[in-house]
């Protein structure tokens, strides 16, 4: 596995992991002053349907709530990745919006769907 780890200022940092045995990348943006954060992961096709996207989200979920204290955590994806929506909705994520992309964006995304889920305290 690979890490590495980056600072902005003083209250953002992202991180990022790369598992090279399933061809697995997942990664955060945190803001620890709003305590919020932004999830992102890739997982090479031939490891689709497996549930690691679905694992490695809960558990990102699981730190950013726990370890590091955020309160609301977000992710997107492509309106056409069904895979990756239900990824998001297993986790516990719901959909908040729908936002069309400009075309100075290279992702190739026609659509983007912005799905978050806030911390609830027991």
């Amino acid at each position: 596995m690979r890490w590495s780890s980056s600072r902005s200022g003083t209250c953002r940092q992202s991180w990022s992991m790369a598992c090279s045995s399933a061809q697995l990348q997942y990664g955060w943006v945190t803001d620890q002053i709003s305590k919020a954060g932004e999830i992102g992961y890739t997982l090479n096709r031939n490891y689709w349907g497996r549930g690691y996207a679905t694992e490695v989200a809960v558990l990102l979920l699981q730190l950013g709530f726990e370890n590091l204290g955020l309160e609301r955590i977000s992710a997107t994806c492509d309106a056409r990745n069904t895979a990756s929506i239900r990824v998001l909705e297993k986790a516990g994520l719901t959909l908040q919006a729908r936002r069309g992309e400009d075309l100075e964006n290279c992702s190739q995304r026609a659509e983007t769907l912005i799905f978050h889920i806030v911390e609830t305290r027991a």
